[in-house]
């Protein structure tokens, strides 16, 4: 949690605050998964008081550890990212958070943005080309033989599978 308080804002003394922090944190879980962070959170930004609305606007990095979804490496992946909220105390739509008391969480807010980011197949590379599925050997690393038997085995079950012969007349 990362309360950032809006009180000179609202009570009128300031029409801009300036936010340059670090946030540490252990790891975010997501997916059942708890990826760990290699770096803190680096945040710049701020808010600006505009009639009964507060506008945020901030970049922040960070590196989180993933583990690629082919090869099971583990591989660092940064995150370069902006944020552009508005909040209000009586919010008129769903778009404008609500503020709870007199400050904000910033870190509810980068996390939902992480979430929103972190892709769903989590790569080491574009071109990974996992495990082998009978051995289980990096195939990044090495060839094993057992790969290119498996290849041969599916062209054989593909020709002498009679079971399937009369669809396979069907779709000529």
């Amino acid at each position: 949690m990362m309360k950032f308080d809006l009180i000179e804002l609202m009570n009128g003394k300031k029409d801009k605050i300036e936010v340059h922090t670090v946030i540490e944190k252990e790891s975010l879980k997501f997916d059942g998964e708890d990826m760990k962070y290699l770096s803190p959170i680096s945040l710049n930004g701020s808010f600006r008081r505009k009639g009964e609305q507060f506008f945020f606007k901030a970049k922040y990095d960070t590196v989180l550890n993933f583990t690629c979804s082919r090869c099971l490496k583990e591989f660092p992946q940064e995150f370069h990212l902006e944020l552009n909220e508005t909040y209000s105390r009586n919010p008129e739509s769903e778009e404008i958070r609500k503020i709870e008391g007199n400050s904000v969480d910033l870190y509810e807010l980068i996390e939902e943005s992480l979430f929103l980011n972190i892709p769903i197949q989590r790569l080491c590379k574009e071109s990974c080309k996992g495990l082998c599925p009978s051995c289980g050997i990096n195939l990044n690393k090495n060839i094993c033989k057992c790969n290119l038997n498996f290849e041969q085995e599916e062209e054989q079950e593909e020709v002498l599978d009679p079971r399937f012969a009369k669809l396979k007349s069907l779709l000529k």
